[in-house]
């Protein structure tokens, strides 16, 4: 690839993670669209989620967990360890067109959903707990895009924004571990492309969370989301249509 390409890919990826630091999600939604341009998307999401595991502990890095809701993470993890190993096997298996496609839609929608979702969630059953844990798995094995299933869930289940941001952390760790883990166990983790991904992505993703969490608080928080759903649904369009992220 020339320099063009990599520069290209080091905007995406520093663009993705000014996102994750001012809202607190969606680098996967930015990054793994714009690197499946130049490579299989099963190589992209392992180094993509490797990236996200160190923003991750990078985020909370001196924050204490508190108020974390262990029956909500008892009721999603069982089925988030079954989506996760459903999500791993139809990567390593599924033709990559196909791959593309599907990763359009959950952009799509995902993005769609921020971009007009409500100020505040309807208090939600617990009978959603297996639907968002084993989506939240899957999309996450499959896209490297996890949090929302999740979030969407949580925030119906807890009021406090706290227990929230803490319990959708707690999960997220043990989640992206399993992942991480079962990636190496089947070798995609293995792979040239996929340390690439990962080293091209953490120099990124450290500039990107640091500008984005300068951002943070200066921005009205709800319009951000808003403008960053709205992004992302455009950018999932784009993919759908053309087979290519805008701007490329």
């Amino acid at each position: 690839m020339a320099w063009a390409d990599y520069s290209v890919m080091a905007a995406g990826l520093l663009l993705a993670y000014v996102i994750r630091g001012i809202v607190g999600f969606g680098s996967a939604m930015v990054a793994v669209p714009i690197l499946s341009r130049y490579f299989p998307v099963s190589e992209v999401v392992p180094g993509v989620m490797l990236i996200d595991y160190v923003a991750a502990l990078q985020l909370s890095w001196g924050k204490r967990s508190s108020g974390v809701d262990k029956q909500e993470i008892l009721r999603l993890l069982p089925y988030s360890l079954v989506g996760c190993v459903t999500g791993v096997c139809l990567l390593a298996t599924t033709d990559n067109t196909l791959m593309m496609q599907a990763l359009s839609v959950v952009v799509i929608v995902f993005g769609a959903y921020y971009a007009i979702k409500p100020d505040a969630i309807s208090v939600l059953s617990e009978r959603w707990a297996p639907l968002a844990g084993f989506s939240g798995g899957a999309t996450g094995a499959m896209f490297g895009v996890s949090a929302p299933p999740y979030i969407i869930y949580l925030a119906g289940r807890l009021r406090d924004v706290t227990a929230l941001r803490s319990t959708f952390s707690f999960l997220a760790r043990f989640d992206g571990a399993f992942r991480i883990v079962f990636m190496v166990i089947l070798g995609l983790m293995l792979k040239l492309i996929v340390l690439k991904v990962f080293l091209l992505g953490l120099v990124c993703c450290v500039a990107g969370l640091w500008l984005g969490d300068k951002l943070h608080g200066r921005l009205p928080a709800q319009s951000a989301m808003r403008c960053v759903g709205g992004v992302i649904a455009l950018l999932g369009v784009a993919l759908l249509l053309n087979g290519r992220p805008p701007f490329i």
